[in-house]
């Protein structure tokens, strides 16, 4: 939860604090840390140094050259030498095609989809970042300014899962200033971004003229403490509701109790189709909300249809919700694994090639089908399971450059040793837990 106060003093103990309150962090032996050059990040990389030592975690430092600023190049140079200093690994990642347009939401999402696929790739699972608290009211107020949802005014928290890795922000309860003060205070080199101080985009212009007006600074974090607080409110309603009604299931699609979904009002209604659709839907953002609520009057209003919404089908019956992938937005999805290497499918399923020697294709078995051999080899054995046609087509199919197949979802194969070579499990793509 976040703190009232901007004024809270940053150091080893807070730090540590924070961090140690975290679950997620205490079975966890490595971790990443996103670090730039600025004074957010090197002092995030100065106490995340500190942190791991002490609780004897390991750091992997990442940073990402977005190839817009002609220095990007030397502060990344300069980062890699403060890790290889510190006695940790580096990685640099680059954006190599820098748009042109809508640049700073556009860099963000390259940066975050680049570290998170490097980080899955390293089997690590928690990111530091180094946003802290005037980032979250710099961007509470651009978000007023857009009219945003309840969801949009609460910008930023201290953990949040984003790609499949948790995205913690162990500074968010921390001004700019008290960082600064921490920098100094601890000798801390660090370069400045001209850019932070350019008229050309709104959140420069936004941070000017909060810098100008502390006192609506002040009443901006109260406001957010707010409006966070709503939505943890209804997300522990949500998750509750979720565990006790839904059904993930191992193909990749869940079932939803029907009866005691319509017990529930409907604004909490559409934030559970919400949820379910954009998990299913593997979509960053949500559905519009007139597909919701068009979808919340179908159910009280208890009509069996099938509608498509948000890379989904959902299936209205009588007792039961079904919502399942939809392979037109898959049919082109395609995954190549070398031998001992390791890859996650849709967001759904981890597929582990554990062969020494062969490489293997993933791809949808809808798309599939077009080939007489693996059809052949489908419809002589497809009524081993009785699933709806529209998921089949959405599950994960293996190739071998031998032509050999399996479906792992239907025990349906023509090499064993191609099955025995093969490990697929079902990742909790809802994030079912408490």
């Amino acid at each position: 939860m976040l703190n009232v106060k901007n004024d809270i003093l940053l150091n080893l103990e807070t730090f540590s604090k924070l961090l140690n309150s975290l679950d997620i962090l205490k079975s966890k032996s490595a971790v990443a840390v996103s670090v730039s050059a600025g004074v957010d990040s090197m002092s995030l990389l100065h106490l995340s140094n500190k942190w791991a030592k002490k609780n004897e975690k390991s750091l992997y430092i990442i940073s990402y050259d977005h190839n817009i600023r002609k220095e990007s190049k030397q502060e990344v140079e300069f980062v890699k030498l403060e890790s290889k200093k510190l006695g940790w690994k580096h990685k640099s990642l680059k954006w190599e095609r820098p748009s042109k347009k809508n640049i700073l939401e556009k860099a963000r999402n390259a940066r975050y989809e680049a570290i998170s696929e490097f980080c899955r790739k390293k089997n690590i699972d928690v990111l530091f970042l180094g946003h802290h608290l005037d980032d979250l009211i710099e961007t509470f107020f651009i978000r007023i300014l857009k009219k945003s949802k309840l969801e949009g005014l609460c910008p930023m928290i201290i953990n949040r899962k984003i790609f499949g890795i948790n995205m913690v922000r162990p500074l968010l309860n921390f001004s700019k200033k008290t960082i600064y003060q921490y920098a100094r205070q601890h000798n801390i080199k660090f370069f400045e971004d001209p850019s932070n101080y350019s008229n050309m985009y709104i959140r420069t212009k936004v941070r000017i003229f909060l810098s100008k007006n502390e006192d609506m600074k002040s009443n901006l974090v109260k406001s957010v403490k707010l409006f966070c607080g709503l939505r943890l409110y209804f997300g522990k309603h949500i998750l509750k509701f979720f565990l006790d009604n839904v059904v993930l299931k191992d193909e990749g699609y869940i079932i939803i109790n029907k009866k005691n979904l319509l017990k529930l009002p409907n604004f909490l209604i559409s934030k559970i189709l919400e949820k379910g659709i954009s998990s299913v839907g593997n979509r960053k953002y949500p559905p519009r909300s007139s597909i919701l609520k068009k979808l919340t009057e179908i159910l009280v209003k208890n009509t069996v249809t099938t509608i498509s919404a948000g890379g989904c089908l959902i299936k209205v019956q009588n007792q039961i919700l079904l919502i399942l992938r939809e392979f037109n937005c898959i049919k082109n999805l395609s995954l190549i694994l070398n031998k001992g290497e390791e890859g996650v499918w849709d967001n759904k399923f981890v597929i582990s090639n554990l062969s020494k020697d062969s490489k293997i294709s993933v791809s949808a078995l809808g798309n599939e089908l077009k080939d007489s051999n693996l059809f052949k080899l489908y419809s002589s054995k497809k009524k081993s399971k009785h699933l709806d046609y529209n998921l089949k087509k959405t599950l994960p199919v293996i190739k071998t450059l031998e032509g050999y197949a399996y479906i792992p979802h239907l025990n349906i194969y023509n090499n064993l040793i191609l099955k025995n070579n093969v490990k697929v499990r079902s990742v909790d793509f809802c994030e079912f837990k408490d």
